[in-house]
């Protein structure tokens, strides 16, 4: 009867000591899955200007804790307040050019797809395009995310994007 006991206290000890080990390394993995990643986001975060007058603002990439080799995107904006008069790939992290950045103001759209050879980019602020809007009329007019991938150098083209952002 006692050796039955000890058994049985030995099994829920071991249990415990399972579920703790589970657990925390869930908790290691949650944690370091949350700090690699990356954001992708347009800088100024915002801009009122008056109708008539052009202003410019860049998509940039955030990556602090992985290697980015690419990176696409794809915006859209109001085109009867905004219209693109030029995008520039002038200081980009990104060289090579799957998809040249292009955009079509009769449908408001902005797209692009760009890498860079190894070891890849990581930082802070990295600008992936600058592009230059004018207002076509007062007001403020959104810029809209409607897809973006940032992928890691990690040879499997992991897309590590957590924020996509204004």
């Amino acid at each position: 009867n006692k050796k039955n006991k000890s058994k049985v206290k030995n099994k829920k000890l071991f249990l415990t000591f399972n579920v703790c080990l589970l657990l925390l390394i869930f908790s290691f993995s949650f944690s370091s899955a949350q700090q690699l990643g990356a954001s992708m986001y347009i800088a100024p975060l915002s801009e009122d200007p008056r109708a008539g007058s052009n202003f410019s603002v860049a998509i940039k990439i955030d990556s602090l804790a992985q290697l980015v080799n690419a990176a696409k995107g794809a915006l859209t904006f109001n085109k009867d307040r905004l219209e693109i008069i030029n995008i520039s790939k002038i200081g980009s992290i990104f060289n090579l050019w799957v998809e040249e950045p292009n955009f079509s103001n009769l449908d408001g759209t902005l797209k692009f797809q760009g890498g860079v050879p190894q070891p890849g980019f990581i930082g802070n602020g990295g600008t992936v395009l600058h592009i230059i809007f004018k207002a076509k009329s007062p007001g403020v007019s959104s810029l809209v995310w409607k897809n973006g991938e940032v992928l890691a150098n990690d040879g499997q083209g992991t897309n590590i994007l957590t924020n996509l952002h204004l």
